[in-house]
């Protein structure tokens, strides 16, 4: 509705805070940003989440020691969290995961890094023999 304003039939029940929201977004008061259905972290409050979505969503940042950091791999329903030490950062392979990551999501993420690929590339990233 902020992005497209002309006025449907269907859109003629919605509450008047969705106009405010329209209105204030259209005085650059507040800029809107798009997040995919799969990145919604609220998703975990609202509504049931598959099993292994909701493992990866509430696992806890305990398990991350000093040296490593937590990434989800995420593609379509395949969803896995690893951790991962900070040597790499310096990784070719891994590299090219975070700038598709920073291609896709942005700088702006919030808690464990999401990478967007199937768990078994990740993993063959983290198996090869470091250089």
């Amino acid at each position: 509705m902020v992005k497209n304003p002309i006025h449907h039939q269907r859109t003629k029940h919605i509450a008047i805070k969705y106009h405010f929201i329209k209105e204030v977004e259209a005085n650059k008061q507040i800029q809107l940003e798009y997040y995919m259905t799969k990145d919604q972290v609220v998703d975990i409050f609202i509504k049931a989440l598959p099993r292994i979505k909701y493992r990866a969503t509430t696992a806890g940042q305990d398990d991350v020691m000093k040296g490593y950091f937590a990434v989800l791999a995420i593609k379509g329903e395949e969803t896995k969290r690893f951790i991962i030490g900070l040597d790499y950062l310096n990784d070719p392979a891994f590299l090219v995961l975070l700038n598709e990551a920073q291609e896709e999501y942005g700088f702006r993420q919030q808690g464990v890094l999401a990478l967007s690929c199937r768990p078994q590339e990740l993993q063959k990233i983290l198996d090869a023999p470091k250089a």
